[in-house]
């Protein structure tokens, strides 16, 4: 009740006039057609339909790009795609869902007003009530914050009207107890020197910078007042008069009476933008008033105006959200709408003409006019001294000296398709598949039969260029005819459009755009220059070529196009306009088009799928800044993890990121840039705002994103996400570590066993050699020998019996004395046999073989290393050929002066070396294991590889030559201990 009684009050008040107030004349208005921009703007609007919340109160941008919209039904974030409701994180009964009033703090955190349950705060991804003790109380009217960080909180409750101030973490008061009019508060702004204005019932106040007491500045009628600044930083308000400047040069800009005041609490919005003064909150709708031109009202229900960081404008009201954004596409309202395309022709300074469904448009002076109503329109030429034809479905009409008249049904009483007027002032009806005829004397008669020609245009002499869109395009004159492209020749595809400019013939289709000059054709096909498809229309200006296609509407540099036909594969630099607005080429064209035009005063005009428009090169949005890029969320298998670090459980099959880059021009044109560390080697483009993985290895991971606007600009800094996906228990570093250490293990000991069994084999070998020897002993002790014992024995007897005079006595005698030598001979070898199964001194072995291979030869010298042990006899014997084999070399072919024999006793093997001072081993020799012919190094590795050794040849320093044998201590001793 109290607030009532406060703005009652104010009704009341005597009205002051502004100091040195400068009156104005009361303004002129211009109506928009219903659902037109303003000239220079293109409009969008989303309502529920498209999932928009209606009822929009209030607007606000955070420095990520988002738009918060307050409604009559909570708070709703959106990234130019979608809307998304944001709930308080605790529950409130008591909380109204209804948002009056937003501002965005100097630290990002965007605080929330509501009408009643007090002001929240959206931080870090949540939102939230302000501390219960710090809660505010009543309605809250107005929030606004300044550079330095205040934020200002104006509410109207059981105590009045109060302002409240979190200045560096603390709150303070402001009531008309200390300083503020004892009226409701409509509206606050901070200025740009950071003083705060506040408009109240009747009067508008300030607070210094830094101040806490408000300064009365002026009174006014009863009106809720909207506060606002410009780009000088002047400070205005709306009121009865219109709009006022305030401050040290006060001034008045009225506006028209037409439009009523808003009504009780219901103060509108005003925003400078672009030059003009944007209002809105009246019922009539959105007002635009620009400085000397007529204000201009706009049929929109708009509440609450806001203008966002790309420079595009925003308004919310009962039915939605709508945006305007410069552009230098200007929709044209037409009488009717277009049915053909332009026709150009006569002076210099002669209009273009178009056909609509309501009959010829001359569009002269920047504005089209309904110049002969003649119903729907199917064909329009114009000839070269003004002459200009219009073919409706069922008749035609014919303009030649400035007068109209009327033309009989075409022949055959079938639709044009298209027209032409020659050089010589032939006027031709072209009447698709059936044939061409000329007007004489008022009458239409034939001239050529049509051959399936469907369509045609002036060849800018006596003749006609003719189409068959699929199929051929032929040049007729008066006394013939030329194919010029024939079925297998067409580049371009579905011909739509046919287009003389001087020397050059230009064709447009589908498929692309080719140019015909001298006989020679040139195609500009779409596969490299997608913008060329679906073209309908091509106007060549002094400095610019401009071309309607599927893409929209594109200017290319008179010197760059002709420069782009010797090379047609290389990309063309071009712009697009209108492409943001979904403006493009019309679909439903199916006859030789001409939908681009331009006018005396140099303007391109064209006929679009959204009806008529011009291109103004003086308009047109700056370039947007490059977007902040987020991301939102990251999913894996279904769950949604919010934040920085997320941990992932073991098992993770597939994880999708979702990025939203915050461009609100043409957010489905934005384009995103990825890297996920370990994965990809390079940033990966795509227009996808979700990223897929599938397969990912446990670890940790860091997701980069980037991202460009419409206009192409990258973002300068990468949105980074880290998540980490667990390993299970066989996927840790710890059980690799114990697996790779159980798998060397088991090669280690398979190597072990390997090794042992080959060593084992070949010292089995050894035994059985042992064995055979000692086989071999005793069968030739206890068989042949004592056999041959006691043959020796017989014949012993037999010489004792025969006479001592006997001639065979003494031949017997020495017969005997020879077998006793071989007995003794036979167990010599029978116990040398025996003796080879004992172990040998190698270090004696070799000193005698040295010493008997060395007798008169050069010095020598025998080293031993390590503990000595006794060798296998077997083994032994190896050695000793291969060491026996090894000095001859040295001796015979090395010229050596020096030997050394070194004998090195280890635990796991013998080693043995023989090292000269000679001059060295032939590389070839040494390449080849051996010389032709020769079989001396060949024995050796057949000996060594027998004993299962390792056998090596090679250079001694300073020179000569090292032989080395290396073997298994299980082969070279009779008993080795193995340990593991």
């Amino acid at each position: 009740m109290r607030a009532w009684l406060l703005f009652l009050a104010a009704l009341a008040a005597p009205q002051v006039p502004a100091r040195s107030a400068l009156a104005q004349p009361e303004a002129r208005i211009d109506t928009a057609p219903p659902g037109y921009a303003p000239p220079g703007y293109a409009l969008r609007a989303w309502g529920p339909e498209s999932g928009a919340p209606t009822d929009i109160r209030t607007i606000a941008q955070t420095p990520d790009g988002f738009l918060w919209l307050g409604t009559g039904n909570g708070l709703y974030r959106f990234d130019g795609l979608s809307f998304e409701r944001i709930e308080p994180v605790v529950y409130e009964r008591r909380r109204s869902a209804t948002i009056l009033t937003m501002a965005v703090a100097s630290d990002g955190a965007l605080w929330v007003g509501r009408d009643y349950g007090g002001v929240s705060v959206w931080r870090n991804g949540r939102l939230e009530d302000l501390p219960r003790d710090q809660q505010v109380k009543g309605a809250v009217q107005a929030i606004t914050a300044g550079p330095n960080g205040d934020v200002w909180i104006a509410t109207i409750g059981g105590l009045g009207p109060q302002l409240h101030l979190f200045r560096h973490g603390r709150w303070s008061l402001i009531s008309p107890q200390t300083g503020l009019q004892d009226e409701s508060i409509d509206h606050l702004v901070v200025a740009r020197d950071a003083a705060l204005w506040i408009a109240q019932g009747a009067s508008v106040s300030r607070i210094a910078p830094g101040g806490l007491r408000p300064e009365l500045v002026l009174r006014h009628p009863a009106y809720p007042a909207t506060l606002a600044q410009d780009d000088a930083g002047a400070v205005w308000m709306t009121s009865a008069k219109g709009i006022e400047r305030l401050g040290k040069e006060p001034m008045i800009r009225p506006l028209p009476s037409t439009v009523p005041a808003p009504g009780l609490f219901q103060h509108g919005g005003l925003i400078f933008a672009d030059g003009a003064a944007w209002l809105s909150g009246y019922r009539d709708g959105m007002m635009l008033a620009a400085r000397g031109a007529p204000a201009r009202l706009m049929s929109m229900a708009i509440t609450v105006l806001f203008r966002d960081a790309e420079g595009s404008l925003w308004g919310g009201g009962a039915d939605g959200l709508i945006r305007l954004r410069r552009s230098d596409v200007i929709r044209v309202a037409l009488p009717g709408a277009p049915t053909t395309g332009f026709a150009l022709g006569g002076a210099p300074d002669a209009p273009l003409y178009l056909g609509t469904d309501s009959g010829v448009v001359g569009i002269e002076n920047g504005r089209p006019r309904l110049i002969h109503p003649g119903g729907y329109i199917t064909a329009i030429c114009a000839g070269q001294k003004g002459e200009l034809l219009a073919m409706a479905q069922t008749k035609g009409y014919v303009r030649q000296g400035g007068r109209w008249r009327y033309l009989p049904p075409p022949p055959d009483a079938a639709p044009t398709g298209s027209c032409a007027v020659t050089s010589d002032g032939r006027i031709l009806n072209i009447v698709g598949n059936l044939n061409i005829a000329q007007l004489e004397g008022g009458r239409w008669k034939g001239w050529q039969p049509a051959q399936d020609w469907q369509f045609g245009v002036s060849d800018g002499q006596k003749g006609l260029f003719t189409l068959r869109p699929t199929t051929s395009l032929t040049h007729l004159t008066p006394t013939g005819q030329s194919e010029i492209w024939n079925r297998d020749q067409i580049a371009t595809g579905f011909m739509r459009m046919l287009r003389p400019f001087g020397p050059d013939l230009y064709v447009g289709g589908e498929q692309g755009l080719a140019r015909m000059r001298g006989g020679r054709t040139v195609t500009l096909d779409a596969r490299h220059h997608p913008w060329l498809a679906e073209i309908t229309g091509i106007a060549v200006g002094r400095d610019r070529v401009w071309i309607i296609s599927g893409a929209g509407i594109a200017d290319v540099e008179r010197g760059r196009w002709d420069a782009a036909f010797a090379h047609p594969e290389q990309a063309i630099p071009h712009r697009l306009h209108g492409d943001h607005e979904g403006i493009h080429a019309r679909r439903d064209v199916y006859w030789a088009a001409n939908d681009a035009g331009i006018d005396a005063q140099g303007r391109p005009w064209f006929v679009t799928n959204r009806g008529l428009v011009r291109i103004a090169p003086e308009g047109g949005a700056a370039p947007a800044p490059a977007p902040p890029v987020l991301i939102r969320s990251l999913e894996a298998d279904g769950r949604v993890y919010h934040g920085d670090g997320a941990a992932l459980p073991a098992g993770t099959r597939r994880v999708q990121i979702e990025a939203a880059a915050l461009s609100l021009i043409d957010p489905a044109r934005n384009l995103y840039r990825y890297r996920l560390s370990g994965i990809d080697r390079d940033w990966v483009q795509t227009d996808a705002r979700t990223i897929a993985y599938t397969g990912l290895a446990p670890g940790r991971y860091v997701m980069e994103v980037m991202a460009a606007n419409a206009d192409g600009r990258w973002s300068t800094r990468a949105a980074r996400v880290t998540f980490s996906i667990a390993p299970y228990f066989w996927q840790t570093w710890w059980f690799a570590a114990l697996a790779g250490l159980a798998l060397g293990v088991a090669v280690w000991a398979g190597l072990r066993w390997r090794i042992r069994a080959a060593t084992q084999a070949v010292r089995q070998r050894i035994e059985d050699r042992l064995v055979v020897h000692q086989h071999i002993a005793r069968e030739l002790h206890d068989t042949l020998l004592q056999g041959f014992q006691g043959l020796m024995l017989r014949f012993q007897s037999t010489l004792e019996r025969l006479p001592h005079d006997h001639p065979a006595r003494l031949e017997l005698e020495a017969t005997l004395e020879r077998a006793d030598d071989v007995l003794i001979e036979g167990r010599d070898k029978v116990r040398e046999l025996r003796a080879a199964g004992e172990p040998v001194d190698l270090a004696a072995l070799l000193r005698a073989l040295a010493a008997a291979r060395l007798e008169d030869g050069p010095v020598w010298d025998l080293r031993i290393t390590g503990k000595p042990r006794r060798v296998c006899a077997p083994v032994a014997d190896e050695i000793e050929a291969i060491a026996s084999e090894a000095l001859f070399n040295a001796r015979r072919h090395a010229q050596a002066g020096r030997i050394i024999i070194t004998i090195s006793f280890a635990r796991d093997s013998l080693h043995l070396s023989v090292a000269d001072d000679g001059v060295g081993l032939d590389r070839e020799v040494l390449a080849q294991g051996g010389r032709p012919g020769h079989f001396g190094l060949i024995h050796m590795r057949e000996r060594a590889a027998a004993l299962g050794a390792k056998f090596d040849m090679g250079d001694a320093r300073p020179h000569g030559t090292v032989m080395t044998l290396t073997i298994p201590a299980r082969i070279a001793f009779r008993e080795v201990k193995w340990s593991f």
